[in-house]
């Protein structure tokens, strides 16, 4: 990777890092760990990003990420009003990611 790409990768992944750090899916930022907790998720975005993988393909890959890395419950069974919420925070992730980066 030349000097040029590796700068631009390394400042689109920090702006992503803080928008996955917000939305924080299961409250481990929230809940005191390091900033790097979610890098993994960060990493995966990004590199869909610059794939053009669709929004809905991206959402369905930390759905899957989260519940598979963390062990997290099965989010397509969240009960109101916590499955609206989990999806509003979810999509305004990924708005917030597309408009933090050109690819």
């Amino acid at each position: 990777m030349n000097k040029d790409l590796k700068i631009k990768y390394e400042n689109d992944f920090n702006k992503i890092r803080l928008h996955v750090n917000k939305f924080d899916p299961i409250g481990l930022i929230k809940g005191g760990a390091p900033n790097d907790e979610y890098d993994f998720l960060t990493n995966k975005i990004l590199s869909n990003l610059y794939n053009k993988k669709s929004r809905e393909e991206i959402k369905q890959i930390i759905i899957h990420e989260v519940e598979d890395h963390f062990g997290a419950d099965d989010f397509t069974e969240l009960k109101e009003p916590y499955k609206t919420k989990f999806n509003n925070a979810l999509e305004l992730l990924l708005i917030n990611s597309e408009r933090s980066i050109k690819v």
